[in-house]
Formats: structure tokens, sequence, C-alpha cells
């Protein structure tokens, strides 16, 4: 089968079906296309589809115009595009074509591989090396960047012992003592562990708060909750209201239409998205692509499905848990994933969680550049640390924790201290009520 007729059976299966765009969409890449009318269009696909814009035969002969350049007409790509519709008969053959396009693509890149030593007169063995290695990485379906140690150490060694030599992050947790401890920065996950009812949904919500009201622009992908769930608890925090009031009350009374009115304010500033609908791998990187967010928050891992088959559920969980590495170091962004972990860890004796406690651990634990832990000392008192931290030590310290508005506080108590009950407050000795 010719190229020509390969890439129009690929766009013609999309034009038919553009939820067929979740199979191929790490797979097929504009540049694969030979022919220019085929790539833009195909591109075009693209940018649909993670802005979330369903596309077929009409919407896409409505942008010919857009897509028409010095080179091709606006009647060119409508042809191009009416001819892929009709030479698919179904969409259910998109793998096959996929199959003849990238195969189509590896034969023309390794052609353009061999061309580039044609005319040398007597390959070297470092030119064979190359060539191998290069076909290699083809065969693998991968674009490596190479770097001379020597090079990268004159760049990165002007900035040593220097005031740039500083990794900051304007990302923060809300919690002081943490923030001196964590960073949050592109490219990193941070995995929030706990048992259900701990807090984890809650202290991830505060997180988002406190950096939306900073203007950094927040991306909450919501797999748990009713919309409505997410929106009474982001007010409960902000508004310092009880969530039970803002569920059912009728009526406010005078505290709490104060409280009700700086919170309502503070709703209108979050810069923050909840997204709802987000339930594989492909919807969460197309979304976080086109909104470009600081900060992307998981609520929660276990809940998110892989795009291909696996043959256990922690087989699928690694590969979700590898996948988002890949779209924080693609995208440059801190993502922080919540988990749940093991119901073994409520039989022992400390109640206190370590790495090997995440259910479905899988790739988990070495995906992570950072894992945080909590679990429940008593009803206003959480245990919360650092157990993993690639470039950082670990820590960990008490929280004090008001379930009726979400909201967590660094606490006085150490975690012995919350576990044993032997804090005992400054008693003033004169007082007869102490």
């Amino acid at each position: 089968m010719a190229s020509k007729e390969i890439e129009q059976g690929v766009l013609g299966a999309l034009l038919l079906d553009s939820n067929c765009m979740y199979k191929i969409y790490d797979i097929v890449k504009p540049g694969m296309f030979e022919y220019p009318l085929h790539q833009n269009i195909y591109a075009k696909m693209l940018e649909c589809f993670e802005g979330g814009i369903p596309f077929d035969e009409n919407y896409l002969e409505a942008l010919a115009r857009e897509l028409a350049d010095d080179f091709h007409t606006e009647s060119e790509y409508k042809r191009v595009i009416g001819e892929s519709y009709i030479s698919v008969p179904n969409s259910e053959l998109i793998g096959n074509y996929v199959t003849l396009l990238v195969d189509d693509y590896r034969s023309r890149a390794a052609k353009n591989i061999f061309r580039k030593y044609v005319c040398v007169d007597q390959l070297s063995k470092e030119h064979i090396d190359k060539v191998i290695t290069q076909l290699e990485e083809l065969q693998q379906g991968k674009e490596q960047e190479v770097d001379y140690v020597p090079d990268l150490f004159k760049e990165y060694s002007k900035i040593y012992f220097t005031d740039n030599n500083k990794i900051e992050s304007d990302l923060t947790t809300s919690l002081q003592k943490l923030d001196e401890h964590l960073m949050m920065i592109g490219g990193d996950i941070t995995i929030l562990g706990a048992r259900p009812s701990v807090g984890k949904s809650a202290l991830a919500t505060q997180i988002a708060i406190v950096n939306a009201l900073k203007g950094k622009h927040v991306g909450f992908f919501n797999l748990e909750m009713r919309k409505k769930q997410v929106v009474d608890r982001l007010f409960a925090n902000v508004s310092g209201l009880r969530l039970d009031r803002i569920k059912r009350g009728i009526s406010l009374n005078s505290e709490e239409e104060i409280l009700f009115r700086g919170g309502y304010e503070n709703m209108l500033r979050l810069n923050m998205n909840v997204i709802n609908n987000a339930r594989n791998i492909i919807d969460i990187k197309a979304r976080c692509r086109k909104e470009n967010f600081d900060l992307a928050i998981i609520d929660y891992l276990q809940l998110v499905r892989n795009d291909g088959k696996t043959q256990s559920r922690t087989q699928e969980v690694g590969e979700v848990s590898r996948k988002l590495k890949a779209i924080a170091m693609d995208l440059d962004i801190p993502i922080l994933v919540l988990s749940q972990l093991n119901r073994n860890v409520e039989y022992t004796e400390e109640k206190e969680p370590s790495m090997t406690d995440l259910r479905d651990s899988g790739e988990i634990e070495q995906d992570a550049s950072n894992i945080l832990l909590m679990w429940k000392i008593d009803d206003t008192h959480r245990g919360l640390k650092i157990d993993k931290q690639r470039d950082g030590v670990l820590f960990r310290e008490c929280l004090d924790y008001r379930g009726e508005v979400m909201k967590f506080t660094e606490s006085e108590l150490t975690i012995d201290e919350a576990k044993n009950n032997t804090f005992k407050p400054d008693l003033d000795e004169n007082n007869p009520f102490n």
C-alpha cells in the first residue's frame, strides 16, 4: 500500500470516529506523515483533541481556510479531507493503518540515516556506531538527547556556589515546616498516601487553595467526588464555615455572615480548574498541556485508568505511575498524586505507614520524587512524614486537623506527645479554674 493511501486511511478513521485518537495519541506524531497536507490536518486534529473539541469531516472542512497557506489552498485541504473520509469503510481499521504508517515512517527515516553517509569515501568505526545507534533508537521509537559530560559541567559549574545556585519553588504546602523540607518543582511527582477518612483530599484541597490564591494556575483532577462536594470543601476551607452548615444550612447567623462574605470573595479569586471527567492518562495529559498548569493535583491514583491492556491491577497502577511521571517531565510541571494505602497498616500497633503500604504500589515508589504519608493519631491530630525525598532529607511532624472546616495547621505537639497524650499546656497557678 502506498504512503498516501496509508496516511489517508489514518485520517479517514479519525474523521469517522474522533475517539480513535485515544488509541493512537501516544504513538502517531505529525512528523510521521510524509505529505505536508496530511501532516497539517493531523496536527489540527491533535489540537482539537487536546482542547477537548470534537472533530469530524464537516468541522475540519470549515477549518480548511485556517489551514490554507502559501503552499496549499483551501480547496486542496477540502479535497484531501473529503478523500480521506471516504477512503476507510470503518474506524476499527485504524490499528492496521497506524501499524503501516509507523513502518513506512521508519523505512523513510532509515533511508535518510543511510543517505548521510552515502558520500563518505571510507566509513570509520565511529560512523558505523552512530548509524547503528540511530537505527536502534528509530526501532525503539526514541529520540534521545546525548550530551558530553565535560560540556555539561562547563555549563552548570558557572552557577555552583553562587546566588544562582538555588533551587526555588514558588509553590507552597501552606505548612511552614513542611515547606522548609519539601519542594515541588517541575518534573517531580509527589505522592500523598493515606487511608480513607484520614484527610488526604482535605490536605490536597488546602494546598490547591493556597497556591491558587497566590495566582498560580492549579488543576485539580477530581476522580472521586461530585462537583458540589469539591466546591463545598473549598468553601469551608477558605471561609472557616463548618462543612455541615454549608451543606445543610438555611440561614446565616451574624458571625457566619461575616465568614460567608470573606469566603465568597476568596472563592472568586481562586485561579483553579476542577476537572471532573478525566479518568485516563491521555485526558490528563491533554488537559495539562492545554491549560498550562503550575500545579496539577490528582485525587486519586488508583482511579486513573491506563490506556492500554495490562495483566494485573498492580501492573496497571505501575503503568499509570510511569506515564504521570512522563507528563510531569514533558510539561515541566509538578504533580501531586493522592494514593490509597493498604488496609494492613490499620492492624499494626503504631498505625504509622511506610512506602510499602502504598496500595497496588507497582512502580510508585520508584517513579515518585517525594512520598508523603499521613495517618490518624486521634480525632484532631494527624501524623505526616516525608518518607522519600530524592533531593532532600526525611521529616515528620504532627498536624492539628479541624475536620469541620477541612483545614490543617502545624501542631505545637510532637507526634509522640499527641500519641501518648503527654502534652500539658502551661497553667496559671493563681487561676482557680485550672
